[in-house]
């Protein structure tokens, strides 16, 4: 059967529990989060994601959106966006879940994150 309006398969708009408090103590519903709020949310989030890094030696899986990854690395702009973009998931063997885990912090909320390393590798700018 097809899916609901809104719904993409295995990768729902539905996560109820990832709301939670805004940052100024009221309620996250998507109505009346603050800017930053939001995409603080979207880092530990699946939903709506279109892009998938296979990390390191255990072979961990991080779900992403491209959008943000392009913007902010011109190693993943085009990666995502020019004539030979990938469209399979992204196996990076010399990351591990965790370094990547901060980068995609530091990419979606710039929050502080010691990368030196990525922001080499990935030309990702580095706050620190």
């Amino acid at each position: 059967m097809g899916s609901k309006a809104g719904e993409i398969q295995g990768n729902s708009c539905r996560n109820p529990k990832k709301y939670g408090k805004g940052m100024r103590g009221d309620s996250a519903s998507p109505d009346n989060q603050s800017f930053e709020t939001r995409f603080h949310r979207l880092v530990d989030s699946d939903m709506l994601s279109d892009c998938e890094f296979v990390l390191g030696s255990q072979k961990t899986s991080i779900k992403g959106h491209k959008v943000f990854f392009s913007a902010a690395s011109e190693v993943f702009h085009a990666m995502f966006c020019s004539d030979l973009k990938e469209t399979n998931p992204v196996h990076v063997e010399d990351l591990e879940p965790e370094g990547f885990k901060a980068m995609k912090q530091f990419i979606y909320t710039e929050l502080p994150v010691p990368c030196a390393s990525l922001q080499f590798k990935y030309s990702v700018p580095c706050k620190v």
